[in-house]
């Protein structure tokens, strides 16, 4: 697929079928998982598992009303996927020693539950550094009241929540693809050139091949790629993620009637060269982007099979 082709089909706001109830028996935290919401959620649940499990499980309705989608239904916007990726200990480790804070954008991060693991974590965050991003404010909202930690609270978070759509964006350059400096209102035209790392977690495979495809453009656009006449050591940026892919790429037998496409571990390094060699050249990104995708156990919490792509993608800056 080239620039030429592509078409957009954005997420319906209805899903075709009644979704299904929803199972409390599904709520199945591992230790990690248990261990970061009480460091979250501190004197409300007071390290009372039955307690914690009785404010997941409200927090759950809340969400699943506001839209139903099926990783609310399985407890995913408690379960902490960004830190399985296998990147993520190089990524963090390389945010701790940078001269300076780097940029990190988790788009589509649901109630943000993973941005607040990456803080408990150490990840730098002196410079309102660390962004969520997400189609609907209502989760953002319900993030702050669960964590307690909204711009008002006693201790509100130093992640900078907002609402945009990646489907907005244009595909053109950045204006200024050389400064770093945040705009004071975010969007994701804003942060064009402006990025060092950007977490995707089941996000793609909301849509069909070609949305897929423009999708991960635009991510490209939002990368600070420094002009070859900087010389200065830029650590390399990382766009990483995971979402549901299938071991021959293809479209998804989706219990839902959507039209969703799931790539492979063979079509989804080919899909982020391409585009990285339309916009820098073919032997640039040879020689600067490295990709690795490969196929994961099934998710918690579905009713239906699922194999999951987890996938990073490296590009070296200096």
């Amino acid at each position: 697929m080239s620039s030429t082709e592509e078409q957009i089909t954005r997420e319906s706001q209805t899903y075709p079928i009644n979704p299904p109830a929803l199972n409390p028996a599904l709520f199945n935290p591992g230790q990690e998982e248990l261990d970061f919401l009480h460091w979250a959620l501190g004197d409300s649940t007071a390290g009372n598992d039955e307690a914690l499990k009785e404010k997941v499980l409200k927090f759950q309705k809340e969400s699943y009303e506001l839209f139903a989608y099926p990783c609310i239904h399985g407890f995913h916007f408690v379960y902490l996927f960004m830190s399985q990726v296998p990147v993520y200990p190089q990524l963090l480790a390389a945010a701790k020693s940078a001269k300076s804070p780097p940029v990190f954008l988790d788009l589509g991060c649901c109630m943000g539950s993973d941005l607040r693991k990456l803080i408990m974590d150490g990840f730098p965050t002196s410079a309102g550094n660390l962004l969520g991003g997400d189609l609907r404010d209502g989760f953002i909202k319900l993030g702050y009241e669960f964590y307690q930690d909204g711009p008002q609270s006693t201790k509100p978070t130093p992640i900078i929540f907002f609402t945009d759509d990646i489907l907005d964006v244009s595909r053109e350059p950045a204006v200024n693809p050389e400064g770093k400096t945040l705009p004071e209102t975010l969007s994701l035209e804003g942060l064009k050139g402006k990025l060092d790392y950007l977490y995707a977690g089941a996000l793609f495979h909301l849509f069909d091949e070609s949305t897929q495809y423009a999708i991960a453009w635009r991510f490209a656009r939002l990368i600070h790629i420094p002009p070859k006449s900087d010389n200065s050591d830029l650590p390399d940026a990382i766009i990483f993620g995971r979402h549901q892919g299938l071991h021959e790429e293809g479209y998804i037998n989706d219990h839902l009637g959507r039209k969703r496409y799931g790539h492979s571990p063979d079509s989804w390094p080919k899909l982020w060269k391409g585009i990285f060699g339309e916009i820098y050249g073919e032997e640039w990104a040879e020689n600067n982007v490295h990709v690795t995708a490969q196929i994961n156990l099934p998710l918690r919490g579905f009713p239906h099979p699922n194999t999951m792509l987890v996938w990073s993608v490296t590009i070296k800056r200096s």
